[in-house]
């Protein structure tokens, strides 16, 4: 693993599980990509909550929560099992694993607890949606859709993998991007064919509301990259790489140095 040469430090606490510090921090995304001070949003997956944070030159600063859904079984709250965070134009985009529940020593079985698996899902197959007040201190317009769920099990390639235990290949999203009104979903599950991860494009539009138009980036044998997009069903698979998922040939990963000027 590497490591900067520099730790920043956090100022107050970032919330974690059962109101202790955060250990589980699995997505972070701003609402500009250089210079300091930077308005951020950050998720914890065993939470229903985001939380708005501050980065300054050396240090962040923890702010206000955001409540992000409200799911509940049995009167408990289920997680939305945040795995990415995205900002693109003037939205912060959440998205959950879509994944079977974590269940590393098989304590949920399959028939007694199928009520609560199938919530537990469904509080997962989310993408959560809205607009930072000027404060970043409250979330403004909150949107909530789940049909990204939709899009999957109509897809022929994802599709067998939905709902599956994840030690079984199962199918699970681990990160998420958005530009020029796409959203590029990237999943750590299944593994397909040659070692392949998958990507699945969608115009946001599609997603809350609008005229479907799904495409995908694929990455031929040769190494190239090639994309194409569909005005109808049936949806399109990616498989490639998570990034440059909307460039036509690779690209190096943008730097989050600060600029000169700033």
């Amino acid at each position: 693993m590497a490591r900067a040469e520099e730790s920043w430090p956090v100022k107050h606490e970032l919330s974690g599980k059962d109101g202790k510090k955060s250990k589980d921090v699995s997505g972070i995304a701003c609402t500009t990509g250089h210079c300091f001070p930077r308005s951020c949003l950050v998720i914890d997956d065993n939470l229903q909550d985001g939380q708005f944070v501050t980065l300054k030159q050396g240090k962040l600063v923890a702010g206000a929560p955001v409540k992000l859904i409200d799911n509940t079984f049995k009167r408990r709250a289920l997680e939305l099992d945040g795995e990415g965070v995205a900002f693109a134009g003037d939205h912060y985009y959440v998205i959950g694993s879509h994944g079977h529940p974590r269940d590393k020593k098989h304590k949920l079985d399959p028939t007694k607890d199928a009520g609560e698996i199938t919530a537990r899902i469904l509080a997962s197959s989310q993408i959560v949606r809205f607009r930072p007040d000027e404060n970043q201190t409250a979330a403004v317009d909150i949107e909530r859709t789940s049909k990204l769920r939709d899009i999957i099990a109509s897809d022929q390639v994802l599709a067998p993998y939905l709902d599956r235990r994840l030690e079984d290949n199962g199918l699970t999203i681990e990160g998420v991007a958005v530009k020029d009104g796409r959203l590029y979903a990237g999943f750590r599950g299944p593994v397909l064919d040659d070692n392949r991860a998958a990507i699945l494009s969608v115009e946001v539009d599609t997603l809350f509301g609008g005229t479907p138009t799904v495409g995908f980036t694929a990455r031929p044998p040769d190494g190239r990259q090639s994309s194409a997009t569909s005005a109808t069903p049936p949806w399109r698979t990616a498989m490639g790489w998570l990034w440059p998922a909307w460039s036509r040939a690779p690209a190096a990963p943008p730097s989050v140095a600060p600029r000169s000027g700033c």
